[in-house]
C-alpha cells in the first residue's frame, strides 16, 4: 500500500474555439475565438495498493485540484454569417477538482 502527495505549477493552453450554449430559435450559434486561462498551483494526493497474489497489478485513486480563473480580457462574439463582435470579458472564477480510478501494471 502507498500514499503520496504532489504539489506543482498548472499551466493551461487557451481554451480555444469556446461554444456557447444559447437557444437557436432565438440567436445563430455563436462561440467565442479564445479564452485566456490563469496559471495556477495544482495540488493532490493518491492512494494505492499491490495485490499479494498479483505483484505486478495494483490499483490506485487519485484526486487533485486547481484553479485555472478565466483572465479578464477583450474577445470577440463569432456567429456564422455575421462580423465578429468584439466585447471586453470581466473574467470568472474556475476551480477543477478530478477525481480518478486506475489501473496501474508495472
Amino acid at each position: 500500500m502507498y500514499v503520496a502527495g504532489y504539489a506543482g505549477l498548472n499551466v493551461p493552453n487557451d481554451a480555444s474555439q469556446v461554444n456557447l450554449n444559447v437557444d437557436q430559435t432565438i440567436s445563430p450559434p455563436t462561440s467565442l475565438n479564445a479564452l485566456g486561462l490563469e496559471n495556477s498551483l495544482v495540488y493532490g494526493g493518491k492512494l494505492g495498493y499491490y495485490f499479494n497474489s498479483l505483484k505486478a497489478l495494483g490499483i490506485e485513486t487519485d484526486a487533485f485540484n486547481t484553479t485555472p480563473n478565466i483572465k479578464q480580457q477583450s474577445n470577440n462574439f463569432v456567429q456564422v454569417g455575421q462580423a465578429d463582435l468584439p466585447f471586453d470579458l470581466p473574467g470568472a472564477r474556475l476551480r477543477v477538482t478530478t477525481w480518478a480510478f486506475n489501473l496501474v501494471v508495472r
